[in-house]
C-alpha cells in the first residue's frame, strides 16, 4: 500500500473479490487482524479455482493466499513476500505483447502489472513489470527466453 492509503474492511474485499473470483456457491472469509483472513467455500471446486488465481492487485493492497497451517499465530508470521518491480532489459520488441511479458516474469514471481511506458511501448529499452516475488527463494538476474528453435538470455535488474 501507498503512503495515506486505507486498509480495506471485511466487506470491501469481499466486494472487490466477489468481481474476481466467478463462484458457483457460497463463500465467507473472517478477518483474523493484522491483515490476515480465513476463506471458508461451500464448494471445493470454487475453492480450488480461487486457489488457481494465486495473488491479486487489489489496489490497494495485494492479496497473496497461501496454505492455512495448524496452529497458525498472526504474530508469529514473516512475510516472505513483497511487490517489486523489474526491468527486463534489451528485451527484443517482439516480446513485449502482455501475455509474454507476464509470461517471462513468472520466472521471477507473480506479475502483478505491467507499467504504462512498457504497455504503449514509450520508451524501448527495458520492460517494467510489477511482480509478487518470495524473497526467500534464489534471486535471478538473468532469464532464458525460448521459444521454438532458438533462446537468448534476458537481464533482470530489481
Amino acid at each position: 500500500m501507498n503512503k495515506g492509503d486505507k486498509p480495506y474492511t471485511s466487506s470491501e474485499i469481499r466486494q472487490r473479490l466477489k468481481k474476481h473470483w466467478n463462484t458457483s456457491a457460497s463463500w465467507s472469509l473472517l478477518s483474523l487482524g493484522r491483515g490476515y483472513y480465513e476463506f471458508y467455500f461451500a464448494s471445493e471446486t470454487d475453492m480450488c479455482s480461487v486457489w488457481a488465481k494465486g495473488t491479486m492487485i487489489l489496489k490497494p493492497g495485494v492479496l497473496h493466499l497461501f496454505e492455512w497451517k495448524k496452529d497458525f499465530n498472526m504474530h508469529k508470521q514473516k512475510n516472505t513476500h513483497t511487490q517489486v518491480w523489474i526491468h527486463l532489459i534489451e528485451l527484443p520488441q517482439e516480446y513485449w505483447m502482455d501475455r509474454t511479458l507476464r509470461e517471462i516474469a513468472s520466472a521471477v514471481g507473480t506479475p502483478l502489472t505491467i507499467d504504462n511506458a512498457t504497455s504503449k511501448r514509450l520508451y524501448g529499452h527495458y520492460a517494467r513489470i510489477l511482480v509478487d516475488m518470495n524473497c526467500s527463494r534464489k534471486l535471478y538476474y538473468e532469464i532464458l527466453v525460448e521459444r521454438e528453435g532458438f533462446s537468448f538470455p534476458v537481464e533482470v535488474v530489481y
